[in-house]
């Protein structure tokens, strides 16, 4: 970064016998805009801005050279400064002044000194503002493991740090955290925070705590994406928003900013490039219904950086992927490419009504996080520095392709504190989620109704379950019952009804080779070995 060069408290700067046209002074500097041209002023201006806020920055350059400035100190948010906005902040650092007889007056920042400072980028030997590779509103963790709690930008790691109000109890955990600290961190997170939320299996939890602990230990990842969290369930009501919001509460001290999954590739472009100019932590695409079948999610989710244009402007963009992106939906179905990047959180809260469950510890959960965000924050920082003291021994009994350093790192906070089960265990691919038919409710009722009472809880196969089903569950025309009446099952894997899920299982066939299968499993009586 280029700085403003060193001055006396107040000096004058003229040519040959003209009047002064900068002024520079310990409380504000001012320029002449009186017989000087853009090219004399620029460097002078940049050099005022960059100087002047080298204490506590305001302007950045992202990474592709755009300018973003914080529009509200404390809150995190980043916005793209355009020619009206740069002359407002402008306004505060430098005074423009006209030469008017014998005095000046004051006047606005010229034209074409403010296009001048928005393509200063494409000058290197003028002054330059900051990069910005992403804002956070909690501590975090340097690449060499130092905890970050200072207010203000850090150039190490080109991060704003801003600290709310409501973080104002954070307790700054220990740089060796006792037996007890890290003990009292878990029960929070496990019997507080997450003890309501119907996790299907150990790894749905492990990935849902790695999901809120990625913002904290991002610097130590590098430049590397990190995969997608997929948070599913079978039905509607089941708490997958919910998951996104209150993590994104602890991590931003807000709710996540959801998006429609609209996945089709100009959309898609447009969203993403907007809300990664704001270096957001969490970006999330909420109740995607279709197939996920995005190839520009797919090289989104394996790619440092990523280029798109600025709304209503030409200009192309290269910009940092340091956002955490999430995806909800029912039942989802993902291709290869998408769910090779996708790290699950599955939900099953084996009702076909979730939305009507009480009794949870607190409720409503968002108010309670709000409240208890230090204790939070401070809880996730316990168990980074108890890694770290632990010698930073990296996860190694699984790993994840193109997500290497997240899986050792991650996994490693979560290994040391003993939160690791299933962690990186189970995928997308081996659920092979699909999508409920809309309307196939009151058929799915009556056709499981048939199965209990024909067939029982066993182990069947589709074949068996042919005399069970009715007409209604058949496409005109079809030609092969036994394999519509598959895919009709598939897509209601895990959804409970009437207080029976119905479950995947496996037998053997001609060959010894493994064929589908399913059995209903009544979920008030079936075990948790897990918890």
């Amino acid at each position: 970064m280029t700085t403003a060069p060193e001055l006396p408290e107040t000096a004058a700067v003229s040519e040959g016998n003209k009047e002064p046209t900068m002024i520079f002074s310990v409380e504000k500097p001012w320029v002449s805009v009186t017989n000087t041209t853009a090219s004399e002023l620029l460097p002078a201006v940049l050099s005022f801005v960059v100087r002047g806020q080298q204490h506590a920055p305001r302007i950045f350059t992202q990474r592709g050279g755009v300018l973003v400035r914080l529009r509200d100190q404390g809150h995190g948010e980043v916005e793209v400064l355009t020619e009206k906005s740069l002359k407002l902040e402008l306004d505060r650092a430098v005074e423009f002044r006209e030469a008017s007889g014998l005095t000046y007056r004051k006047v606005k920042p010229p034209a074409d000194v403010v296009s001048g400072i928005l393509t200063a980028d494409r000058f290197p030997e003028l002054p330059q503002f900051p990069e910005l590779r992403r804002v956070a509103q909690v501590p975090y963790f340097t690449s060499t493991g130092n905890l970050v709690m200072t207010f203000g930008y850090h150039e190490e790691s080109r991060t704003a740090l801003q600290l709310p109000d409501s973080l104002d109890g954070l307790t700054v955990p220990e740089v060796l955290p006792s037996f007890k600290a890290v003990a009292a961190a878990k029960r929070l997170l496990v019997e507080e925070l997450f003890v309501d939320f119907p996790f299907a299996a150990p790894s749905s939890r492990a990935h849902a705590l790695a999901l809120l602990i990625t913002p904290f230990v991002r610097d130590m990842l590098g430049t590397t994406p990190v995969p997608m969290a997929a948070i599913v369930a079978p039905t509607v009501g089941s708490g997958k928003t919910k998951i996104a919001h209150v993590v994104s509460l602890i991590v931003t001290g807000r709710t996540a900013p959801i998006m429609a999954a609209d996945l089709s590739r100009e959309e898609t472009e447009k969203r993403i490039t907007a809300l990664l100019l704001e270096a957001r932590p969490y970006g999330v695409f909420d109740n995607q219904i279709e197939k996920l079948d995005s190839p520009v999610l797919a090289a989104l989710l394996t790619s440092d950086t990523w280029s798109g244009r600025l709304l209503g402007q030409s200009k192309m963009l290269t910009l940092w992927n340091t956002t955490q992106w999430i995806v909800t939906g029912n039942n989802l179905e993902f291709t290869d490419e998408i769910a090779r990047r996708a790290l699950t959180i599955k939900l099953d809260p084996k009702t076909d009504k979730p939305n009507l469950r009480t009794g949870f510890k607190h409720d409503p959960l968002e108010t309670w996080v709000k409240a208890e965000r230090p204790a939070l924050v401070s809880a996730i920082l316990v168990l980074v520095q108890n890694w770290l003291a632990k010698g930073r021994k990296e996860f190694t009994a699984r790993t994840l392709g193109s997500f290497e350093s997240y899986a050792r790192i991650v996994g490693g906070v979560l290994q040391a504190a003993g939160l690791d089960e299933g962690f990186l265990t189970e995928t997308e691919t081996e659920h092979n989620f699909s999508i409920p038919a809309p309307d196939a409710d009151v058929d799915l009722v009556r056709f499981v109704k048939a199965w209990e009472l024909g067939l029982g809880w066993q182990t069947v196969t589709t074949s068996q379950l042919l005399d069970y089903a009715h007409d209604a569950l058949f496409p005109s025309g079809c030609k092969d019952k036994v394999v519509a009446l598959g895919r009709f099952i598939q897509k209601n894997e895990g959804r409970t009804i009437n207080g029976l899920r119905i479950q995947p299982e496996k037998v053997k066939g001609e060959g010894s080779r493994l064929r589908n299968a399913w059995r209903l499993v009544d979920v008030a009586t079936e075990a948790e070995a897990w918890e």
